[in-house]
């Protein structure tokens, strides 16, 4: 055992850490965890060793020290490394050749010195999209939800924006950009440090989900299976979960009331169920995705927040969440959308908002809005 704190010792310092080898690893910090992974990888001197976005949680200083060492290993000629980023700006800086991936594809291998940003943006898009969904005569009634001068600590920089009566707004970024955590403070999930949320007009201080939820707001989260379902209840009693006292009469619920309001929602939404006293967990991920939309719908909100409303759902259902969304906007609802499915927030949105590190970058208007140019501010690039 001592031998082992010393040697961990050893390893940290040289990494300029200043960390207990005693210390339990939950008590670190995020960004000391991946860098105590990042030195345990390092420690084995591996041949090949493949860093995954390995600065996201990471300050400057933090980052250039990951790059001293990465440098030196490489100019031992001891280790290759394979180095994952969404943020180009490293990618020019510690890579010798760069290889582009678009859609599961091989595109290209370039050296560094014979590329720009601007030519890795161009390989990473390399197409058109069609942008068919957005109905252009639909109406945009008054402010439902405006955001002022957000702040969370390390997390989001002075965020301002605005939502409409019957628009779509999307939310694009690469991986880090916090857009999931943007919507987490929105619905209560995570405490801000200051900035202002207004509700029609009206100044709100959203302490938590209740007061989210008592102020008309609902939140599809990104992970369906951990965070939305109820694995062990009924599809029926997964839809009703909130509003289980609309439906009750003395601790009891009322199964007339529960059985209309479940067939009008199955029948709104087109969900496939044979029973609706089956688990869950019988349905295909796209009608699980229905079954959660419909839990909003009960509540019927004034702004549903939906981040990655179609991850890990086939094409057909992607295009039916796809309607329920713009069907739900033009009845007047307010619909935010956080997708890292570039194509889908393109075609769906009436605006795009673009975040990089917490911090808006850019804003588009469906019309104006290309995958390129969005790339372009995801990265916090300059067109």
């Amino acid at each position: 055992k001592r031998f082992m704190e010393q040697e961990t010792l050893k390893a940290l310092e040289k990494f300029n850490l200043k960390l207990d080898p005693r210390q339990e690893v939950s008590t670190l910090t995020i960004a000391e965890q991946s860098l105590v992974q990042i030195v345990k990888a390092l420690y084995f001197k591996p041949k090949i060793l493949i860093l995954d976005e390995p600065t996201s949680a990471l300050s400057i200083d933090q980052k250039d020290n990951i790059f001293r060492i990465i440098r030196e290993l490489c100019q031992q000629n001891k280790t290759t490394i394979l180095y994952v980023s969404h943020r180009l700006e490293e990618v020019m800086e510690i890579g010798d050749r760069v290889t582009v991936l678009r859609d599961g594809k091989y595109i290209d291998t370039k050296d560094i010195k014979d590329i720009s940003v601007n030519d890795i943006v161009s390989m990473m898009v390399g197409r058109q999209i069609t942008k068919i969904n957005v109905e252009k005569d639909r109406k945009k009634g008054k402010q439902l939800l405006k955001v002022e001068n957000l702040n969370r600590k390390n997390m989001l920089h002075n965020i301002n924006f605005e939502l409409a009566e019957g628009e779509i707004l999307g939310f694009a970024g690469f991986v880090g950009s916090r857009r999931t955590e943007l919507m987490r403070a929105i619905f209560g999930l995570d405490k801000i440090n200051s900035g202002n949320i207004y509700i029609e007009g009206k100044k709100v201080k959203i302490s938590s989900p209740k007061v989210a939820i008592r102020n008309g707001i609902g939140f599809i989260p990104e992970n369906r299976k951990d965070d939305a379902l109820i694995p062990l209840m009924s599809i029926a009693q997964n839809m009703i979960v909130l509003i289980l006292k609309e439906l009750s009469k003395f601790l009891f619920i009322n199964k007339r009331k529960e059985k209309n309001a479940v067939s009008e929602l199955i029948k709104k939404l087109a969900i496939k169920v044979s029973d609706s006293s089956n688990l869950i967990t019988s349905l295909s991920g796209g009608n699980q995705q229905k079954v959660i939309i419909a839990r909003w719908l009960s509540r019927k909100p004034k702004i549903l927040i939906c981040d990655e409303p179609t991850r890990g759902i086939d094409v057909g259902a992607k295009k039916e969440v796809h309607s329920i969304l713009l069907e739900l906007a033009k009845q007047g609802m307010g619909v935010i959308v956080v997708s890292s499915e570039l194509p889908e927030v393109l075609s769906i949105s009436d605006r795009i908002i673009v975040m990089h590190e917490g911090k808006i970058t850019g804003e588009f208007s469906n019309e104006e809005a290309t995958e390129e140019k969005v790339m372009m501010k995801a990265a916090a690039l300059e067109e």
